[in-house]
């Protein structure tokens, strides 16, 4: 048989090709490099691409990068090292609890730059000798025998917490403020976990916990035990615990609290039993014993609860997860993110839905330009290029937190059914609307996802009168616009709403005695002019101003 030369390259190549495909060795080169080609074409073309939409992932690691720049301005900026030390103490014992409570390395991740915020120098320092006197009074310590049997050896003097009946907003600004008065006047405090809180947030302190136990005698922390009036009428003999009652319904012997004289006689008690549903911290200012020490320990009195709040209510893992995984899905890719939270206060119905609220809520958005007005014509959107300009990068994502569905329901299809004037896309979201305060501890979870998920805002519109939104703004950092619909907010002329003059909390009922201003000396009385005003949603509450 003849063999032409085209055949012999033929039969040739096959029987080459033959081989090299009976050759498993050479034929997984090929795929392992088949491979390597996809993946590296994938991770040049599309990863990029991919991060730009999912800002909120590129925040972890641009958040580590600049924690390490933020840690070496701080510890430069304090020559006696006050801050190194507590830094590196604060540090070593992060890293040991980090899995217990993930918010407290990752919430700064979420919050806009200019409220990634360092803790003041001296309150570091401060904070780190309360965990070390709070451990040392803990340790070994049987609480119900230690309260039920004092020890006349035992050196350290307590606090007693327990939340009363009140919204989640005022039983956290209570709390803040009973923690406060425990690290000023060298209290160990003592949490009763019966309540939710304790449900919601990490153990704040290193080394020991807050919490009591199950089994702690609180049927002894009854009208048995005596308040200011009767440690005055009994003169103040033999009393080793004395019930401090600080709600807004308080008597005139309950506020001899505030009095100097008081504070001092205080100083000499065993045990303190705090109930109250108040923000007292502004009141801390005006009391002579305090006030120097504070104004070290918060150089800027505007922002003393966020401080506060960073530290002592970080949410456990279960609930920031929750939190994590909403924001990462609805809010991070948005240019622009705005939290309104809406409660009606001083009306028969908190939870109603009035039509002139929600005008009043509106213009006050509008006119404030923290949303974009609506065309109500037929006109189409203005166009834009989608090769340079993605939607997101043009898109507002709105957080209505609110009891009532029908406000979220509202702004959902006003921008639904109307271009925006400016071009811009507008998202609503809502996680929950209740009706009314239950005071469960599942309302109380999705209240405290929202305050977080709020203070994750780049604006914040909050009600007037509203613990809730001031929980909010103060985790924020953020300086809020206060709405003016509390009450017949029809009648008293004032705009739809202000910027607030402070981010700290409104005090509600500060309670001012005469007994206070005998012991002020001028320099207080001075600066007690300057910093603390009137607020702007109560006439006759107390905020902490940081410029007048």
């Amino acid at each position: 048989m003849v063999v032409t030369h085209v055949e012999s390259q033929i039969y040739s190549c096959n029987k080459k090709l033959k081989m090299w495909l009976y050759q498993p060795l050479a034929l997984w080169k090929v795929v392992v490099l088949l491979l390597l080609v996809f993946v590296l074409l994938g991770y040049t073309l599309f990863l990029p691409e991919f991060c730009r939409e999912q800002k909120g992932w590129m925040l972890f690691t641009n958040y580590f990068a600049q924690n390490e720049n933020e840690t070496q301005k701080l510890t430069l900026s304090d020559p006696q090292g006050t801050h190194a030390a507590f830094d590196e103490h604060y540090t070593s014992t992060e890293m040991g609890r980090s899995s217990n409570c993930l918010s407290r390395q990752e919430h700064s991740l979420f919050h806009k730059a200019s409220a990634r915020l360092g803790m003041p120098a001296e309150l570091s320092f401060a904070l780190a000798k309360y965990e070390e006197m709070h451990k040392r009074c803990s340790q070994d310590k049987n609480w119900t025998h230690a309260f039920s049997n004092p020890d006349p050896a035992d050196t350290c003097d307590y606090l007693l917490y327990t939340e009363g009946p009140a919204g989640l907003g005022n039983r956290l600004l209570s709390l803040a403020s009973a923690f406060l008065f425990a690290v000023l006047t060298n209290r160990v405090i003592l949490v009763d976990r019966s309540g939710d809180i304790p449900e919601l947030v990490c153990e704040p302190l290193s080394g020991s916990s807050w919490l009591l136990p199950a089994d702690f005698p609180f049927e002894k922390l009854d009208h048995s035990v005596p308040k200011l009036r009767e440690a005055y009428k009994e003169g103040w003999n033999d009393t080793k615990v004395i019930y401090l009652y600080l709600r807004e319904d308080q008597n005139g012997d309950d506020r001899q609290f505030f009095c100097t004289a008081t504070q001092q006689k205080l100083e000499s008690i065993k045990w303190l039993a705090w109930n109250s549903n108040q923000y007292y911290i502004p009141r801390f200012f005006t009391l002579a014993p305090f006030w120097q020490q504070l104004v070290q320990l918060f150089p800027d009195v505007s922002l003393v609860f966020t401080h506060l709040s960073r530290y002592l209510f970080l949410p456990n893992n279960s609930i920031w997860d929750r939190i994590v995984r909403i924001h990462l899905s609805y809010f991070s890719s948005a240019q622009k993110r705005l939290g309104l939270q809406v409660r009606l206060h001083s009306r028969g119905d908190l939870s109603e839905f009035y039509p002139p609220a929600y005008t009043q809520i509106m213009n006050c958005l509008i006119n404030n330009e923290l949303l974009p007005n609506v065309s109500t014509t037929n006109s189409m959107a203005p166009s834009f290029n989608h090769k340079q300009q993605k939607p997101t990068e043009r898109t507002t994502s709105v957080l209505v937190a609110s009891l009532q569905f029908k406000y979220y329901e509202e702004i959902r299809i006003l921008y639904m059914n109307n271009p925006a004037q400016d071009g811009k896309f507008v998202q609503v979201h809502s996680l929950s609307h209740e009706g009314r305060e239950w005071h469960s501890l599942d309302q109380d979870i999705k209240a405290f996802i929202e305050m977080w998920l709020l203070s994750f805002s780049d604006e914040i519109a909050t009600s007037s009168w509203s613990t809730f939104g001031y929980v909010a703004q103060g985790l924020g950092a953020i300086t809020p616009h206060l709405l003016n619909i509390r009450g017949d907010f029809e009648k008293n002329g004032l705009p739809s709403c202000v910027v607030g003059q402070s981010i700290d909390p409104c005090n509600h009922f500060p309670f001012m005695n005469s007994c206070e201003s005998e012991s002020l000396s001028s320099e207080h009385s001075q600066w007690i002019q300057q910093h603390i005003k009137p607020c702007q949603d109560e006439g006759n509450g107390l905020q902490l101003v940081q410029s007048a």
